[in-house]
Order: structure tokens, then C-alpha cells, then sequence
């Protein structure tokens, strides 16, 4: 009986040694991400195992991240190729109440990390080398795998790697080939701050502005009247207009005029600043006393057939910066009355804006005025649904 006993525990243990293997072998599948070293041991490895660091900067507040962090790093394939050729770290750069002690050994990296490397937006993957060095960088999620394998291998290539890449372009590397791999680059890691400048250098060894790729590349770069290609955009309408749509045209030379000459008006030492992620702010103190006569005869004068819609836009910017519903209200009212061509276009987005921003019901009411081009508009359902939206909100009680 002891026999048969024993012979029965040595199965059982042998089975759960069997099982106990199978278990931690499944937990590797992914990326294995050190949790244990300090980031100077991190250093160490990698210098000794001769890899690049792969770091994974999330915080607990981002879905991308999550998708990323269960779909794609404990994807088998992605696992391979990240263990093979990193030494893989995650770090939480926010902080929470309910941080492990893991994560709050990491608070003061972290935070280096952030500041060090201009972390705006998350995920940020960087890829570094053993000095700690900067060679390349991913922004944002990528839940294809094949593609996100992609982008990482080029951090294993000096001549790929974006970081070498920016410092030879700033070391004054301007060929034309080198160009369109930088642009490319740019826009794969989703640095849509320093894009519009390679472009921009791109477009100025160029001897035909006019083709097809190159209006393209314009249309995507112009931010100023100085700019390569705006004298395209203003001298040959047609061409621009046959290629990116009159609409987008108008858009970009628009928004140039107003950067350039209404916003240092409407704000002390105002100018438009880029954020590292694209997002376009304003700044500089807003002037309360505004000469709208003095900017609706500038713009008349100067640019007659898109005066209308450059004071409506001049006008929503400046009250919508000081939070001013009522004439934010009359502004619109005013452009929609006073036109016989309506941007309809323009009348939904203020709608929305509406919606989801103004809580006074006074306001919303009045907004039923001239947002009431929507509910007619027979061609377009979903301007109908924004104004039963808005007018549902406004009768909310």
C-alpha cells in the first residue's frame, strides 16, 4: 500500500513539474520586458549582449497602449523578434494610487524619460543604444504586426534609424533620394511637427513645382507666405485646384492669411505654435479691444472673393478663445443672414461644437437660428441629424 502510494505521488509531482513547465514557458510568448533592473543594469545587458533597448512608454490612462500592451506585444511572432534584438523595458511614466512597487521604482526614471526624450504623446516607443542614446523612435499604436515589426527593425540600421537620419539632415544632407527617405520616415513615426520642413526642403531642389506629386507635397508643407509653393497655390489656381480640390486651396491660403496677419491682431505678440504630436495652439495675451471695421476692410480689400468666409472663421476664433457663447451666437447669425453662398460645411462643425461644449440653454436656442441651414439641406442627411441633435440638446429638461 505504501509502495502504490508513493509510486501515485511520484506521478502526481512529475505531472505537475510537467504542467508547471508548460505554464512558464507560455507566460514568455511576447515580449519578455525586464521588471526587475534598475535602468543602469538595463545599460549593462545591452552593452553585454551587444542590443539595442526597446522602451515602451505608456500610461495607465491610454487604450492604445493597452491594445497594444494585450494584442500585440504578447503576439508570438513580435516576441521573437523583440527578444532577440532588444533589451525590452516598459515604463509607466503617469502615477496612480494603485502603482505596484515594481512601477514606483521606476518614478524618477521615468520622469527623466519624459522630460529627456519630450514624451507628448503616448505610446512612445524609443529605441536607444547601450550608451543610452537616442536612435529611433515609433508614436502611436500599431496593431498590425507584420507593420509594427517593420518599423522597429529600422531602429537596427543606422541608415534607417529616424534619430541618424534628423542629424545628417541637419548636418546639411539635402539629396534628393536621402529626402524622400526622410519624409517617409516622418511621416512612419508620426512626426508631423518637423515633416512640413523636410518637405519644404524637398520642394527647393526641385525644377518643376507644378507636378502632380510636387502641388501634393505643397499642399501638405505651406504654413507661411514665405513658404516653397505658395506662389503656385495663389498664381495657378486651376492647376492646384484640378489636383487637391478648390476647397483645400482656399483652406490653406486661408489659414495662412489668418496666422500671418489676423492673429498678431486679435492677440499681443500672438503666433501659432506646433505641438511635438501636430496639434496647432495659439498664443500670446488675447486684445479685448478688437477694430472688427478695421480687419473686415483689410480683408476686403486684399482678398475680396474669400472676405465672407475669413471674417466668420476670424470672429469664431476670437470668441471661441474668450468662451464668448452670446457672440460666438451673433457672429454666426450674422454670416448666415448675411450670405447668399453658406458654408454649410462650416455651420455643422459650429454645431457640433455646440453640442458638446455649451450648457446654457439660452445660447443653444439661439444657435437653432442659424444652424437651421441643416435641416433643409436635402443632400446632406447628416446635417440634419446635427441639428436634431442640437435641437434635442436645446429642449433637454
Amino acid at each position: 500500500m505504501i509502495k502504490k502510494r508513493t509510486v501515485i505521488g511520484v506521478k502526481f509531482f512529475l505531472l505537475l513539474l510537467f504542467f508547471g513547465k508548460n505554464c512558464l514557458a507560455q507566460k514568455v510568448v511576447g515580449i519578455a520586458f525586464e521588471s526587475e533592473l534598475t535602468w543602469k543594469q538595463i545599460t549593462e545587458k545591452a552593452r553585454k549582449e551587444d542590443k539595442y533597448i526597446f522602451v515602451d512608454c505608456y500610461t495607465t490612462w491610454c487604450a492604445p497602449c493597452k491594445q497594444m500592451a494585450e494584442g500585440v506585444f504578447t503576439h508570438k511572432r513580435v516576441g521573437d523578434f523583440f527578444n532577440e534584438n532588444f533589451i525590452n523595458v516598459a515604463v509607466q511614466i503617469d502615477r496612480t494610487s494603485k502603482d505596484s512597487q515594481i512601477v514606483k521604482k521606476w518614478y524618477q526614471e521615468a520622469q527623466r524619460i519624459e522630460k529627456e526624450y519630450a514624451i507628448a504623446s503616448y505610446p512612445t516607443y524609443l529605441f536607444l543604444d547601450a550608451d543610452g542614446e537616442l536612435v529611433h523612435v515609433i508614436k502611436g499604436g500599431n496593431d498590425n504586426i507584420d507593420g509594427f515589426i517593420a518599423e522597429a527593425s529600422k531602429a537596427l540600421h543606422k541608415e534607417t534609424q529616424y534619430i541618424n537620419m534628423q542629424k545628417s539632415f541637419e548636418k546639411g544632407s539635402r539629396d534628393t533620394v536621402f529626402l524622400k527617405k526622410l519624409i517617409g520616415a516622418a511621416r512612419s513615426v508620426y512626426d508631423f511637427k518637423r515633416l512640413p520642413e523636410y518637405i519644404q526642403a524637398y520642394l527647393k531642389i526641385q525644377s518643376n513645382l507644378q507636378t502632380k506629386q510636387n502641388i501634393e507635397l505643397i499642399s501638405q508643407s505651406l504654413s507661411s507666405s514665405k513658404d516653397v509653393g505658395y506662389s503656385i497655390f495663389l498664381n495657378y489656381p486651376a492647376k492646384v485646384d484640378s489636383i487637391i480640390g478648390k476647397d483645400s486651396r482656399i483652406k490653406i491660403i486661408n489659414d495662412i492669411v489668418f496666422d500671418e496677419e489676423i492673429v498678431p491682431v486679435l492677440r499681443k505678440g500672438g503666433k501659432k505654435e506646433i505641438t511635438s504630436s501636430g496639434m496647432i495652439t495659439y498664443v500670446g495675451q488675447i486684445n479685448h479691444e478688437v477694430d472688427w471695421d478695421s480687419i473686415k476692410n483689410t480683408i476686403s480689400s486684399k482678398y475680396p472673393e474669400q472676405a465672407a468666409i475669413m471674417m466668420i472663421n476670424t470672429k469664431t476664433a476670437y470668441y471661441r478663445w474668450l468662451k464668448d457663447w452670446k457672440n460666438l451666437n451673433l457672429s454666426l447669425w450674422e454670416y448666415y443672414n448675411g450670405n447668399a453662398q453658406v458654408d454649410l460645411s462650416l455651420i455643422d462643425t459650429w454645431a457640433q461644437y455646440f453640442i458638446s461644449f455649451c450648457e446654457d440653454y439660452q445660447n443653444l436656442n439661439y444657435a437653432l437660428k442659424w444652424a437651421v441651414g441643416l435641416r433643409n439641406a436635402d443632400d446632406n442627411a447628416g446635417y440634419a441629424k446635427r441639428y436634431e441633435a442640437l435641437f434635442a440638446k436645446a429642449n433637454r429638461k
